[in-house]
């Protein structure tokens, strides 16, 4: 286990995401905990590879240890929320290591693929057609021209084993966990263990405290 563990953790973006899509077509199908194979009960594959290229080998061994360790106690206790994002250089001749280049966000459908951006990426032109925003657009004539692509599109990954590519040159894959508390709400010690765990490991993890708005 170690010795896959510090194999993980030396991988690039591209090369966790092929490695996620060979486990995942090599077990398809396979009974595992955890995991509901049922049709649009698991995970598309994509989106995995995203999750992958973003959290990054180092965190994810750290995940992957832990559970190994204690998988009955540490099965819960993860942040709510985990956020990914890809930036890429604004312009090609800007590269990957100038210090005065200007990064963007990358749609979603440039990496994860433009059926998977179009369910879980608001922003993406393809969710439009879904959407009171994009049917509100289509009455004022303000409907995408991309919007007469295959119907394929509408659907989540038509294949379940459907990858995605993550192959943008000098592409930066950022990942950040979130743990929302409430009023009144404390963290719990699993809690507090994997916030430790995930940040000795280089991870964003913040916790975000929800307050009553009074002037509502």
């Amino acid at each position: 286990i170690e010795s896959l563990l510090s194999e993980l953790e030396a991988l690039e973006p591209s090369e966790l995401g092929e490695r996620v899509a060979l486990a995942f077509t090599k077990h398809f199908g396979v009974a595992a905990r955890g995991i509901d194979w049922r049709p649009d009960r698991h995970t598309p594959l994509p989106l995995l590879q995203g999750i992958a290229a973003c959290v990054g080998g180092r965190v994810l061994s750290v995940v992957f240890r832990a559970l190994c360790m204690d998988y009955r106690h540490l099965s819960g206790g993860l942040p709510d929320l985990l956020l990914i994002r890809a930036r890429r250089p604004s312009s090609p001749e800007e590269g990957d290591q100038g210090h005065g280049a200007k990064w963007e966000v990358a749609p979603a459908n440039e990496w994860l693929g433009s059926s998977l951006a179009a369910v879980v990426d608001p922003f993406s032109p393809d969710s439009a057609r879904s959407s009171r925003r994009g049917k509100a657009r289509a009455e004022k004539g303000l409907e995408n021209d991309e919007s007469s692509e295959d119907d394929d599109n509408d659907a989540c990954c038509d294949s379940p084993l459907e990858s995605s590519s993550l192959s943008g040159v000098g592409w930066r894959y950022e990942a950040r966990f979130v743990e929302v508390k409430g009023l009144n709400d404390r963290l719990s010690e699993r809690q507090r263990a994997w916030i430790a765990m995930l940040r000795s490991a280089g991870a964003d993890c913040r916790v975000c405290c929800v307050t009553e708005d009074k002037a509502l």
